[in-house]
Parts: structure tokens; sequence; C-alpha cells
């Protein structure tokens, strides 16, 4: 059975099982080591990299908070968004505030793929439970893109497909056809013969998009897995829809030469591209937001004491969660709901939120400058 954890504590996923595809299948004749010496050297400082990343993010207690917004902009990222900061902003909200706000179903899919599974599901020990999250990640990542054309503004709920709606869709054949080729996956998967962390899942994921369909999610499914794998691994997560973008066009070209001439170097080359891509832009966001954050707290110099401190507090939160509200905000930082609007009215005349809903005494507000951060090329 699956294991997950996510804040209410763990619950189980029954195992089940799709039929009827044959998954266009490649023997797995996967390596124990690569003899390159200079690629096994790059994966080892890229790890020492990807460590220090973690550490500077553990620093914070805001960390969970930033991977599942990293999440949620890869996600938006993934669905080829054609207006990318709204379709984050719209899928913050429903998150935050619940049914109500419409947006398109691949991207709020994709969303619960890297924030519910991804970030919260174990590593499986059987080829059963490995067959079973695949069948997960697949039916989340094969959801299309619906038609968008309606341009106004969407946080009034009137021009979406309302996710709250129990909307059904044909769930996807399987996409491993054969417990052997699962179980000896897992087997690699979990082994410690490869001595590079990294190089080792590397193979993992090109023998994975091997037995994928080239349909179906494929690519999200691989790189959720990844993802998965290198907070098995004890690592930070990290999301890579816009890095592996950028390699795309090389990636089959490269696995080609893996499974034809046995030779695997090439393609680990591009995964660790591929990851420290991911990394860099992991990076620069987090700089970037914190970046902004204390530019929000010098603007408060100067400001009413008592309102700059819990404007300062609120301030350094809004980078990974840009999305509140006032009763929130009076709740977690010990004050009146009046002393909490206030502050909000303060953070709203220095432009550094915006107001989109004010129903029953509770203001709700957003941080357009975190968004545009995460969302516009060249940021982050």
């Amino acid at each position: 059975m699956l294991h997950f954890h996510d804040c209410s504590g763990p619950y189980l996923v029954e195992p089940r099982f799709f039929h009827g595809s044959k998954a266009m299948c490649a023997p797995i004749n996967l390596p124990r080591e690569i003899s390159d010496l200079g690629l096994f050297q790059r994966a080892e400082r890229l790890i020492f990299q990807i460590v220090a990343f973690g550490v500077k993010l553990g620093e914070h207690d805001n960390a969970r908070q930033f991977n599942h917004l990293m999440g949620q902009r890869d996600a938006v990222i993934a669905a080829g968004s054609r207006m990318p900061a709204l379709d984050l902003l719209e899928l913050i909200v429903h998150v935050a505030d619940g049914p109500g706000v419409r947006i398109p179903h691949r991207i709020h899919s994709l969303a619960l793929l890297n924030t519910e599974t991804v970030l919260a599901a174990e590593r499986p020990q059987t080829a059963a439970e490995l067959v079973t999250l695949l069948d997960m990640m697949q039916s989340a990542a094969s959801i299309e893109t619906e038609a968008d054309t309606d341009m106004h503004p969407r946080l009034s709920g009137q021009s979406r497909i309302n996710v709250s709606d129990d909307s059904q869709w044909n769930m996807p054949p399987s996409l491993v056809d054969g417990a052997d080729d699962a179980q000896t996956l897992m087997d690699f998967v979990n082994s410690e013969e490869q001595t590079s962390v990294l190089l080792r899942l590397a193979m993992s994921v090109g023998q994975l998009w091997t037995l994928l369909p080239p349909t179906a999610g494929r690519e999200a499914v691989c790189l959720a897995f990844t993802t998965m794998n290198l907070r098995w691994e004890g690592l930070p997560p990290l999301f890579m829809s816009e890095a592996f973008s950028t390699y795309r066009s090389q990636i089959d070209e490269a696995l080609t030469s893996a499974l034809e001439n046995g030779d695997w170097t090439p393609w680990c080359a591009r995964f660790l591209d591929i990851l420290e891509a991911a990394l860099l832009e992991a990076n620069q966001c987090r700089d970037t937001l914190e970046q902004l954050s204390l530019s929000w707290i010098k603007a408060f110099d100067g400001r009413r004491h008592t309102a700059k401190l819990g404007a300062m507090g609120i301030a350094l939160s809004l980078g990974a969660s840009p999305v509140g509200n006032t009763v929130d905000i009076a709740r977690d930082f010990g004050m009146s709901l009046r002393t909490a609007d206030r502050i909000v009215s303060d953070l709203v005349s220095l432009g550094i939120v915006r107001i989109y809903s004010a129903t029953h005494g509770t203001r709700r507000f957003y941080a357009p400058q975190v968004l545009a951060v995460l969302t516009s090329a060249g940021q982050c």
C-alpha cells in the first residue's frame, strides 16, 4: 500500500491496476555504474550544491510553503499557460479559500500532483506500489488543456471550469505493462549499487521514459518521479518543467544512444544539465523573493511602531504565501482584527498587496509582485 503524509497525517491508497494497453516497453538493462569520471565528479558536486540550497531554504520557517508555491508555479508552466500570473493567482486563491474560483482542470490536476503526491508520497517498496504510484501520476498528468477563450478577469468565477464540480474524465490505462519491468525498475531505484545518487536517478528516469507511452503525460510523470526521488534521498525537491523544456529536443537522441548503444553518458549529462538549471531557477526565485521582502520591510521605516512590527512579519511571509486575509493575520500574529485591517491598509497604500475580495468583515489580498517574480521570463 502507498503511504502519504501531509499536515493531516498519513493516509493510505489501495493499489489499483488498469489494463487494456500495451506500453512502449524496452528491455531493461540498466548499468550499475558510469565509467566517466568527469561525469561522476560533476554529479557529486551537484549533490553538494543541492544540499546547500536545502540548508539555505531550511533556515526559514516557510520552507514548506515555498516548496508548495514552486510546485504550483511548475504546474502553471507545465500546462503552457498563456496568462501565468493570473493562472497562478487563481490556483493559490482556490487552495486558500476553497472551491469557488474557476481554473483549468489541467493546471489544477498538475498542481495536486506536485503538492499532494510529489511532496507527500513515500518511496514504494514493491512493484505493485510503484505501478500504483505511476498510475496515479498518469491520471493527473493526462488531463488535456481546455480552450481558454474568455480573457476577462476570472476571480468572480464565471469563465473557468469549476474544479469543485464532480467532473469525470476517462481513466488512462496503466503506464507500465508488466510486473517484471516495474520490479526491475524499482529494484534499481532503491539500490545502492550505483555510487552516485544522481546518476542512478538519471538512468532510472531514462528507463522510465522508454517504458511510458509517448502520450498520456509522459513528461510530467518523469519529472514528478525525479522530484520525488530527490526528496526520498533527503534532498530538497526541485521542480523542473521549465528547465526540462530547454533540453527537450535533446532528450530522444540521448536516450536512443543509451538504449541502442548502451552508452548512458549523453543522457546522464543532459539529466545533470536539467537538474543544474532547475537548481539555478529555484535559487534565483528564493533569493529574488527574499530581496523583495527586505525591500518591503524598508518601506515601513518611520511608520507606527506597532503597525511596523506586524507589517514586517507579514511582508516576510508573503514571499512563500502570497495570498492572505485579515482574519488569518489576526490569528497568526496575535493581534486584533482591527489592527490586522489597518496593517493591510498600509500594505495596500504601499502597493505591496491588492485586495481581491472583501466580505463579512474579512479582506482577502494577494501580493502581485510575488506573482510577477514567479511568472516573468528571466526573473527566476
